[in-house]
């Protein structure tokens, strides 16, 4: 099992619709761009991961999931 869900399942659905869009800059080819649902290609719930696709270059941006209780 990895680290990530990647399937288009009813979790990944689901997150799409809660994430926070921020402003990111891809490490890979220096462009900024939106995280938002549209980029969101993976989740773990469990440790509150999320992974952003880079819509220039494709590389995977990892990062946590905002807690709601905002710590």
């Amino acid at each position: 099992m990895g680290l990530f869900t990647t399937t288009a399942d009813k979790q990944l659905e689901e997150a799409r619709k809660n994430v926070v869009p921020s402003e990111v800059v891809c490490p890979a080819c220096k462009q900024p761009f939106t995280a938002s649902g549209v980029t969101l290609s993976a989740i773990n719930p469990a440790l509150a991961l999320e992974a952003h696709k880079c819509p220039h270059c494709g590389h995977l941006l990892s990062s946590r999931r905002p807690s709601l209780d905002g710590l």
